[in-house]
């Protein structure tokens, strides 16, 4: 009995575990049903993943929010992320994409083990399909494979195009998307699938998302009512969350060092300090 117990036992304890890794900037709504989609298909893992969310340019009057989600276990970590020198709303994605992925990742590597872990990386508005999505992921990575990814059919490139609004990767940085600067000419998923065509990395399975076969990517905000907000009174509510509870008398000092002009950004968003 014991034996067979251990046989029964034995693929999961040899299995990666799955860090779902979303992004969002401000499009709640669509990060709300995906978080929920994800809970409902969660059994398409050999093991249950665990949520990273990067939330870009908080809203502290939307931090409720995401404290509800945690306090729930909807999701296991939230990182926030200042807007980037050089970032403008309605401007280029590539840029500010690149380094909310690379944030994650770099969080992601330095919290799990690497041997053990491998990323799922999804935007917050990417509604994946049952059974064609994660259940796909993941058992090609439980079968050894290192990453996969997806071509995407923009209508003028037709090879070595990879989603970067959902794939999965090793923690190993070989096989991430790269880096893009605030004025790099060329998108995201070009830039990486000239860098995975230039390193012949093992290990990559390469398929693609026709007819919205493995995921659905769609906009609910502009159609219906703005995210609600509710009022904060402390003005560093986001750092409650984020970073854990700082007593009275270290706000105090905090809001002094502002005063006198001395940056407290490594206080708030410790992890801008890594290299990324």
């Amino acid at each position: 009995m014991q034996v067979a117990d251990l046989g029964q036992k034995l693929p999961t304890l040899l299995s990666k575990r799955c860090v779902i890794l979303l992004t969002v900037f401000r499009r709640y709504h669509e990060l709300s049903r995906t978080i929920t989609r994800i809970h409902e298909l969660k059994e398409e893992f050999v093991l249950p993943p665990e949520i990273v969310v990067v939330w870009a340019q908080p809203e502290v009057s939307r931090l409720w929010f995401f404290e509800e989600l945690q306090q729930t276990g909807k999701i296991q970590h939230l990182l926030g992320r200042p807007k980037l020198p050089g970032e403008r709303e309605g401007g280029s994605t590539t840029y500010p994409e690149s380094h909310n992925l690379r944030l994650g990742l770099e969080f992601v590597r330095r919290t799990f083990p690497a041997h053990e872990t491998y990323v799922i990386g999804q935007a917050g508005d990417i509604l994946p399909q049952p059974d064609h999505c994660y259940r796909y992921l993941d058992s090609h990575i439980q079968n050894g494979e290192q990453a996969v990814v997806l071509h995407w059919s923009n209508g003028c490139c037709t090879a070595d195009v990879w989603h970067t609004n959902l794939f999965a990767v090793p923690l190993d940085e070989a096989y991430w998307p790269p880096v893009a600067d605030p004025d790099s000419p060329d998108v995201l998923e070009r830039m990486w699938g000239r860098q995975l065509t230039e390193r012949q990395l093992p290990g990559v399975v390469r398929n693609h998302n026709s007819n919205n076969k493995r995921f659905v990517h769609a906009h609910l905000s502009e159609q219906l009512e703005s995210w609600p907000e509710r009022t904060v009174f402390a003005d560093v509510g986001l750092t409650l969350s984020v970073c854990g509870y700082l007593p009275w008398w270290r706000r105090l000092f905090m809001w002094f060092l502002r005063r006198v002009g001395v940056s407290v950004r490594e206080r708030v968003f410790p992890h801008e300090q890594d290299r990324y």
